[in-house]
């Protein structure tokens, strides 16, 4: 964008393409390197969304975490992994407990010889010092399962590779993120002992007072559209569909290229997207 300074290599080639050099290039040449500097405005695009993404729904969330899962996988290298079962949880402080875990159609799931499948696990807060980003920490310790469902018998071995996943919810069901343990090769009563971390803000603004510094590159007209409360909606958790994410991304970039060019500064300096953002098939492809 117009706030990256970037030294553009010729396609192909290994010297350098200085804008002098550029513009000797014939019409048509201009135009094949100027739909590959599309392309890569579309990867800067992606890797700053990526990683706000990422942060926003981990570090991002100062009004608590409702609920929480651990959900119990058999790892696969070649195909799906294999759901085994899961338990869902308010996220509170519990010493360490075991509970059973339900199967795909919320039934209690049976491991070898028709035996309950279970995990244990518990959950502590540890506060952190005034002054830090973060308020404090939820700390869920996911000790072990039992008697877990046999996912790898074609294989001419009655076992699982198993690995747990923890995945946390905000009170108000936008923010969403995923963990998970290693994998324990070759078992039905997997041992962890793993502490999985889950922050929590100390101010709602961080993010925010981070936006509102890069967008000022664009010019004051861009941070009011560039902050947390329009840009949270485009950024969809991890496990999230490409239905979700590619509209999200689309978005971002809308923003991004209408801040830059200034079209929707007003008369008073405000800034106003609504109807006026381009849709996202005006956009270059990324």
């Amino acid at each position: 964008r117009e706030a990256v300074r970037v030294n553009i290599f010729d396609w192909g080639r290994s010297e350098f393409n200085t804008l002098q050099k550029h513009m000797a290039l014939s019409d048509e040449e201009q135009t094949d390197r100027a739909q590959f500097w599309g392309y890569y405005k579309g990867g800067i695009d992606r890797l700053l969304w990526e990683s706000m993404r990422a942060y926003w729904h981990r570090f991002g969330n100062a009004d608590g975490w409702k609920e929480a899962s651990i959900t119990i996988y058999d790892f696969d290298s070649m195909t799906d992994h294999d759901f085994i079962g899961q338990v869902t949880f308010p996220l509170e402080e519990v010493s360490e407990r075991t509970e059973r875990l339900a199967d795909s159609r919320g039934a209690q799931a049976l491991g070898c010889g028709g035996k309950a499948s279970t995990v244990s696990f518990s959950v502590a807060y540890r506060p952190l010092p005034e002054g830090s980003r973060l308020a404090g920490v939820w700390r869920v310790h996911v000790a072990k399962a039992a008697n877990l469902k046999a996912c790898d018998t074609l294989q001419g071995r009655p076992a699982s590779d198993p690995f747990a996943v923890l995945e946390v919810t905000s009170r108000d069901g936008h923010q969403r993120f995923r963990q998970q343990t290693s994998v324990v090769i070759n078992s039905l009563n997997p041992e962890w002992n793993e502490t999985l971390v889950v922050p929590v803000a100390a101010s709602p603004r961080r993010l925010e007072a981070a936006l509102s510094e890069a967008a000022a590159a664009f010019g004051g007209r861009a941070a009011a559209d560039i902050c947390v409360e329009r840009v949270g909606p485009l950024l969809p958790p991890e496990e999230a569909s490409q239905d979700e994410v590619e509209p999200g991304f689309r978005g971002w970039r809308a923003r991004l290229d209408w801040a830059a060019s200034g079209a929707s500064t007003t008369s008073g300096g405000a800034v106003s997207f609504g109807a006026k953002v381009p849709s996202p098939d005006q956009l270059p492809p990324g």
